[in-house]
């Protein structure tokens, strides 16, 4: 190697940038520490040096060339790509799926949220809920439970697999999901925590209650019908059809009017619930004129009229 440079080893601009580096070197007396430079092996497949360059000085102290030390970190090098990768490939999975994806530590504090889940708990970055546990997102019903659930599997390291949970918030909200949760390990295979995938189904969920309210409804309908089928006085089966359904439908109270056209009013013929004992005592009476009658405006219309808050309408 005696008298050669590195133009005789590696390829011209290598060779150039390590030449301009030692004559910055030289010239200022600063010494390079510790960086990390590109070469070419002997095989011309590229690989990493970590460098270190200090001046050589003769006993006057004058900078006469310069001394240098090179560890090869190739294989460093590589796993960080491949680490940096795959950071890059979680991230995009993280900020792209739309399951909320999570990871816990063995406190069940959250270390690592999909944006997903950030926008399921309102949060506008990730990085917020870093720390944070279920118990700060979501009522005491649905916390206690999750936290149990993570805490058995870490101590078991048994995963539960596609459990539908009942998420309930602050304000009254209930969400559902379908979760997947399993222990997060180590490299050396120790439980360092829990990481879990879930997926919004309060959709299918609110679909299904409202096929099983259906269900029901069918059924009590059924059993009115059944249970009316041999009375023959009106006004009995008037007031069965109204105790029945009050009471299978669980409603608040139920009255049947009947037209009277000599008069041009509804009549109350039949009565269950509240005021009961009040309003058939009264026989009350509501002129077809009148404007302010959900039950006139039912029978003008022909038709069903449903009100979610009858202070909210003028006809009440």
């Amino acid at each position: 190697l005696i008298g050669k440079t590195d133009l005789d080893f590696f390829p011209r601009e290598i060779a150039e940038k390590y030449y301009a580096d030692e004559q910055t070197l030289v010239q200022s007396g600063q010494p390079m520490i510790d960086e990390e430079e590109p070469t070419v092996g002997p095989d011309g497949e590229q690989r990493w040096l970590l460098t270190t360059k200090v001046p050589l000085r003769n006993s006057q102290g004058e900078i006469i060339g310069l001394v240098g030390v090179g560890r090869d970190i190739t294989e460093r090098k590589q796993m960080e790509e491949e680490l940096a990768q795959e950071q890059y490939l979680l991230r995009m999975l993280l900020d792209n799926v739309p399951d909320h994806i999570y990871f816990k530590d063995t406190e069940s504090r959250f270390i690592s949220i999909s944006k997903s889940l950030a926008d399921w708990f309102n949060l506008s970055s990730s990085d917020q809920a870093l720390g944070k546990t279920d118990f700060d997102f979501f009522t005491e019903e649905h916390a206690r439970p999750a936290y149990g659930d993570e805490q058995k599997i870490i101590r078991t390291g048994q995963a539960l697999m596609n459990v539908e949970e009942k998420e309930t918030w602050p304000d009254g909200q209930e969400t559902w999901v379908s979760t997947t949760k399993m222990p997060l390990r180590d490299q050396k295979g120790e439980i360092i925590g829990t990481f879990g995938v879930s997926k919004d189904i309060t959709v299918r969920k609110q679909a299904e209650q409202v096929l099983a309210r259906r269900a029901a409804d069918l059924e009590t309908v059924a059993q009115i019908s059944a249970a009316i089928a041999t009375i023959l006085s009106t006004q009995e089966l008037l007031q069965a059809v109204a105790d029945l359904t009050k009471e299978g439908f669980n409603l608040y109270h139920v009255h049947i009017y009947l037209l009277n056209e000599i008069d041009n009013t509804l009549d109350l013929a039949a009565s269950t619930g509240e005021f009961e004992q009040q309003m058939m005592s009264e026989e009350l009476r509501i002129p077809l004129e009148r404007k302010q009658s959900l039950v006139v405006h039912a029978a003008h219309a022909r038709q069903g009229v449903i009100v979610n808050n009858v202070r909210e309408t003028p006809q009440w």
